[in-house]
């Protein structure tokens, strides 16, 4: 409620061109090490198939719970779990150093005595620079997971990166919020398995630029609503019915800024896109979007 848009000095003012690898595959159920040389070869695959198109890959984004695929059960999570200190973290900030790039990737997280549901940014100097815990939790997190209790946006040379996790897509307020913390780009780790969420069905004529087939309302309804680039991981499987369909859902396709990209549904694959954050010359965009709040209606909300 208490935001004033016109005096946030925190915000990015110019735009940024990214290339991001997104990595889209079956997980190998509790297997860290099998997971690692899969996600290592995908890698490899995406930065090969970065500098044949001439491009220099940014940013690499992959699914919830990414070294361990789905967790069941308390006893099941205290024995994949590990601290930031772990195997799987300096795993993730040797690639990122190596290769010079952002990761974002999901973990079972143990602090202290409690487990989380988390999502970690390492940056191309091989530091952790930010750490989000799923905040609403699925039937299956409740079996062995806390909730985390902070929406976080981080700083970064890419720009503002907000972080979600999976479920969390369920809940508007969780991009309303990152929108007014100005995220230039919203980060979805998932393991979507069509839980929630349909298929867009519009007309494709509606749009100027038409919908890949296979767009998911939710996550194109959180690009539109904080006016930030979206990024989601997911993956594939029979064995879990995962959907996969990752995906850069874009600020405006209705009148032709821009088009989502979709990934397949049952392959495996590292999806490269790229795109230019912020777009300050569009007729509608984050700057315009939070302009137009009008908070003090919010107040029978927070009363």
């Amino acid at each position: 409620m208490f935001y004033i848009s016109s005096w946030d000095y925190t915000k990015n003012t110019t735009p940024k061109n990214i290339t991001v690898a997104i990595l889209q595959y079956e997980p190998e159920i509790n297997d860290k090490e099998a997971n690692i040389i899969k996600i290592k070869k995908l890698i490899k695959d995406a930065i090969l198939k970065a500098k044949n198109e001439d491009k220099k890959l940014n940013l690499i984004v992959l699914p919830e719970l990414a070294t361990t695929g789905p967790v069941k059960g308390l006893e099941e999570a205290g024995k994949l779990t590990e601290t930031l200190n772990g195997t799987t973290v300096r795993t993730f900030k040797e690639i990122a150093k190596d290769y010079s790039l952002y990761i974002v990737f999901g973990m079972v997280e143990k602090d202290k005595d409690k487990l989380y549901n988390t999502a970690v940014l390492v940056s191309p100097k091989g530091d952790v620079i930010g750490k989000y815990r799923k905040t609403h939790l699925n039937e299956l997190d409740k079996q062995w997971a806390q909730p985390g209790d902070e929406i976080k946006v981080f700083s970064t040379e890419l720009g503002k990166i907000g972080v979600m996790i999976g479920y969390d897509a369920a809940f508007p307020e969780v991009a309303g919020v990152m929108a007014v913390k100005r995220a230039d780009i919203i980060v979805i780790p998932s393991a979507w398995n069509g839980d929630f969420g349909k298929e867009i069905k519009i007309d494709k004529n509606i749009s100027t630029n038409r919908y890949p087939e296979g767009a998911m309302c939710l996550w194109d309804s959180i690009t539109m609503s904080s006016q930030a680039y979206t990024i989601v991981s997911n993956f594939i499987g029979s064995s879990n019915n995962y959907l996969g369909r990752s995906a850069l859902y874009t600020l405006d396709p209705l009148y032709g800024l821009d088009q989502p990209v979709i990934a397949s549904k049952d392959r495996e694959e590292a999806l490269i896109v790229s795109f230019k954050t912020i777009q300050p010359d569009w007729w509608f965009n984050q700057e315009k979007l939070i302009s137009s709040r009008r908070t003090f209606f919010y107040k029978p909300l927070v009363h």
